[in-house]
């Protein structure tokens, strides 16, 4: 692994003082890591159709299989985990018991077509991107034809149950989502092969607005995102992980060596209270030494 910093700024966010290390090594590509309350990290083998934890007191451990799919996750207010799920094409929440709740999985009476990514706003509104990446492989979900049209942003309100549809004309397959520390802005991947890009978008009574390019990642494609609590934008990318600035200024990179693009990032602090950045990328789960912890 190599740090390649092109600021003074990286510097303060990766701690080259500590190595980085490989937790998993074998899986079959991996996706959605999640920080949980405990200090460990939890990651999704699509493939492999299973969800796993790892801890440093206890490794690797597999939490549920068949997982239906699951791809991404967040973490809610109350510490409860929220996944996007592929096989049951809804937003699922793992209550206290371990099981597991499907909290949406239509809008106007027509199912989801893979939902992908998951972010909790402060509100407790659960923002979530449904691309149709599941109904194209038997690999990533279970068979289904596609009902809805388009491939688009929506915001579930788990109170009220209320659901937004945000059709936004910059996006062509929207994938990984994550919102500024403030949460008045909201950031989209957009996964086309077309555009590979991060979208940005003002927040305004529960609305987006204002859309307009963040970056353009290169080289590849960017998949998951995470913001950490400086505002510095943190995306899977071809080599490795890019980090940029509020001001989409490239701060540096993280270059990962793998046979496969770095796809998801996620910025946690362990029990010790030491911070690190777990990417997945491929086969491999890594963990890289960093300053800061994610906003959200």
């Amino acid at each position: 692994m190599t740090f390649k910093g092109t600021s003074k700024a990286f510097d303060q966010l990766v701690d080259q003082s500590r190595q980085a290390r490989i937790i998993a090594e074998k899986s079959v590509w991996s996706e959605g890591p999640v920080c949980l309350p405990d200090g460990s990290v939890m990651f999704s083998e699509i493939p492999r159709n299973r969800l796993v934890s790892w801890s440093e007191q206890g490794g690797l451990k597999v939490e549920l299989s068949p997982s239906d799919f699951q791809n991404g996750h967040a973490v809610d207010g109350e510490g409860r985990v929220i996944a996007a799920s592929h096989g049951k094409r809804g937003i699922e929440r793992r209550k206290s018991d371990g099981s597991w709740e499907m909290l949406v999985d239509r809008y106007q009476g027509k199912r989801f077509n893979s939902p992908n990514d998951v972010v909790v706003a402060s509100d407790g509104a659960i923002w979530f991107t449904d691309p149709d990446y599941g109904l194209k492989s038997q690999d990533e979900s279970y068979p289904g034809g596609k009902q809805q049209l388009g491939e688009h942003v929506y915001r579930f309100d788990p109170a009220s149950h209320d659901i937004k549809q945000f059709v936004l004309k910059g996006i062509a397959k929207p994938n990984g989502l994550a919102f500024s520390p403030d949460n008045k802005m909201l950031y989209v991947v957009d996964s086309s092969e077309q555009n590979h890009r991060i979208m940005a978008y003002d927040v305004r009574d529960n609305k987006l607005t204002n859309e307009r390019e963040f970056v353009t990642v290169s080289p590849g494609v960017p998949d998951g995102i995470d913001v950490d609590t400086e505002g510095n934008v943190w995306s899977g990318s071809k080599e490795g992980l890019h980090i940029y600035s509020p001001k989409a200024e490239l701060l540096g990179k993280v270059l990962i060596p793998s046979e496969s693009a770095t796809s998801n990032v996620a910025l946690c602090k362990n029990a010790s209270g030491d911070h690190w950045a777990y990417a997945t990328s491929g086969m491999r789960v890594w963990r890289v030494p960093v300053s800061v912890v994610s906003a959200d």
